[in-house]
């Protein structure tokens, strides 16, 4: 709700992957305004178009295992496919994203002791990152795809590295990638940061900004099922700046008899 604007980018972004024209878009906002919701909504579009949707969260509880989110979306992947789809698809990459995922090794026929290559040689993390390159291309030329991931700024940096491969890596493919950030993080003085930039410089910003006071008062309307007035409207909206996920909470808190008993408030 209020984002027309942003849908309609994203839904075109879609419709040049499908057409093997892959594409990259970065959402970034504060929380609560709504980033995962518009992935979501992205997804179920994508999803009753027949494309093929994958996920990837980051955890920012701190401990997750490298490529975290790739783990995520390649084993669920894997496990959509049988034997010899998967093998086709992995190809000469197999032993390379076993490292990755474990459990794959296998089902591929496989062998690894050591652990994902974050810190190996170059040479070693670019192949990794050509094999996955390949099982997404490949996969995408069967099913158009759209891979999201929640959260980047909490991503690892092999992760943000591996992302940052791939946007690369998108011409000609049937794959749009939307990544989701919290803004505090995407313009601060931090490591993440210069990651952030690159993908601003391959990829699209949607950069999510507050509801307008029409928006709000939809919003309001839809949460209660009454019309608001212009006056609670514009309280609520300067209240909140028109964050969502701040209406949501004001509205909720407006129905509670104290807030009847006390309007102020």
């Amino acid at each position: 709700m209020g984002r027309d604007r942003e849908v309609a980018e994203l839904l075109a972004g879609l419709e040049d992957a499908v057409g093997g024209r892959g594409r990259l878009f970065l959402v970034v906002g504060e929380p609560g305004i709504g980033k995962t919701w518009l992935a979501e909504h992205l997804a179920t579009y994508a999803i009753r178009q027949g494309a093929r949707v994958l996920w990837g969260r980051c955890w920012e509880g701190g401990g997750a295992p490298p490529f975290w989110p790739w783990r995520q979306m390649i084993r669920a992947l894997a496990e959509d496919l049988d034997q010899q789809t998967l093998t086709a698809w992995l190809g000469t990459g197999a032993a390379q994203v076993a490292q990755m995922v474990p459990g794959l090794a296998e089902r591929v026929g496989t062998t690894t002791t050591s652990a994902a290559p974050t810190h190996e040689s170059d040479a070693a993390r670019f192949s990794l990152f050509e094999a996955v390159a390949g099982l997404f291309r490949r996969a995408a030329s069967a099913k158009p795809m759209l891979l999201i991931l929640d959260d980047v700024h909490a991503a690892d940096e092999p992760s943000m590295v591996l992302l940052q491969f791939l946007a690369r890596e998108l011409r000609g493919a049937r794959l749009l990638m939307v990544a989701t950030c919290r803004e505090v993080l995407a313009t601060g003085p931090v490591g993440i940061g210069e990651g952030l930039g690159e993908l601003v410089r391959e990829g699209q910003l949607l950069s999510l900004r507050g509801l307008d006071r029409g928006a709000v008062r939809a919003l309001i309307e839809m949460l209660s099922g009454v019309v608001p007035s212009q006056a609670r409207v514009a309280a609520v909206h300067e209240r909140t700046e028109g964050n969502p996920l701040f209406v949501r909470e004001a509205v909720r808190l407006l129905a509670t008899q104290a807030a009847l008993e006390w309007p102020g408030r």
